[in-house]
């Protein structure tokens, strides 16, 4: 632990470290963004499945599947699946780039104690 605050402690807030964060929170704001969606989509693909399967067994059989049913069959579809891992996806890099922004303000904080340090040493 004390190896890699003496790692952060050599950074400098500069207009490369500004651009960084910049672009680490830009990312966030997309990985969640593409996470709503995502898990918006999912419940409504689920539904637009659960329709087609009911439509589609209505037609062969007269009548219609109950709720259970649609819902198990509209999960096996595969766009579904697709779905799934698609939010998984953006759930993952949503987490990576909070911890990334969360090392990025650790180290502004510490460049900010140590400016503060320096200051009052004078």
């Amino acid at each position: 632990m004390t190896k890699s605050l003496s790692r952060l402690a050599a950074i400098e807030i500069d207009s490369e470290f500004e651009d960084k964060f910049r672009e680490i929170a830009i990312n966030l704001a997309q990985a969640e963004h593409d996470l709503v969606l995502y898990t918006d989509g999912l419940s409504i693909l689920e539904k637009k499945l659960m329709y087609k399967v009911d439509e589609e067994y209505y037609k062969q059989h007269s009548k219609r599947l109950p709720e259970y049913a649609q819902r198990r069959d509209a999960k096996r579809h595969p766009r579904y699946t697709d779905m799934v891992r698609a939010k998984a996806a953006a759930a993952r890099d949503r987490s990576l780039y909070r911890t990334e922004k969360d090392i990025y303000e650790m180290r502004f904080k510490e460049w900010q104690t140590r400016s503060v340090d320096r200051r009052n040493s004078v």
